[in-house]
């Protein structure tokens, strides 16, 4: 993330040695406010559908995370108001209590305080994102679809960061963002494929294809065929 107002953004890590974003606001934020951006243009492109999944962790203060587009931001917004112009989506808290998305409470005390895992799934041409947020409590899992907070947003290029208390933390990790437009892969499935006269079984692996096994089976079937061809040509 960058730091565009009143805030800090580093890279730290946790006891068990797990690296993770951490968003922490000025010692004057409230004072105006605390605002942080990721360009994710290079990943959203074009696409008119995508998947954006990320971890959060926000305390019991003033934090706005959304999807935007980037060209619009942070538009009026001030130390009293979120001005929410070029903002598709949004998630957080206005009030150290209750969870809200775009502006609507949830009534999701939970949230606060714990590891949220949020997956957004946006359909640019329908104006959508479908969400789902979920902690370690499958009964707090909250899904649905949610319009365009702003209507006018044609375009998604960033991920911001809003708030205006001082000296504030926010967690985020796992960032993924996935147009839906490409091959989605099964990291539970083996893939088989012919390889040079073989079949090589791989499995995807952190994204990556892992060759698990190698088969001759295709020079073999083809030298049991030749074998065949010249016995019954010796005995005709």
């Amino acid at each position: 993330f960058i730091n565009s107002n009143r805030v800090g953004c580093t890279v730290e890590t946790d006891d068990s040695g797990n690296s993770y974003q951490q968003i922490k606001t000025a010692g004057n934020a409230a004072n105006a406010y605390a605002y942080a951006y990721l360009d994710i243009s290079a990943y959203t492109g074009t696409n008119q559908k995508f998947t954006v999944e990320f971890d959060s962790s926000m305390g019991g203060d003033r934090w706005f995370i959304g999807l935007c587009d980037l060209s619009q931001r942070p538009a009026g917004s001030n130390r009293a108001t979120y001005d929410s112009t070029g903002v598709a989506y949004f998630q957080g808290t206005k009030d150290g209590t209750y969870y809200y998305i775009n502006g609507t409470n949830t009534r999701k005390t939970s949230y606060i305080g714990s590891l949220l895992h949020t997956k957004l799934t946006v359909d640019l041409n329908n104006q959508t994102v479908e969400y789902e947020h979920s902690t370690d409590d499958p009964s707090e899992t909250l899904t649905g679809t949610a319009a365009f907070n702003d209507a006018g947003v044609t375009q998604i290029t960033g991920m911001e960061i809003y708030s205006y208390v001082n000296n504030a933390i926010l967690k985020l990790d796992n960032i993924s963002i996935v147009p839906k437009n490409t091959v989605e892969i099964d990291e539970r499935t083996i893939y088989i494929v012919p390889d040079n006269g073989a079949l090589s079984e791989y499995m995807y692996i952190d994204g990556a294809p892992v060759l698990m096994n190698r088969s001759d089976l295709f020079s073999t079937l083809t030298n049991l065929i030749e074998r065949v061809e010249a016995l019954e040509n010796d005995g005709g």
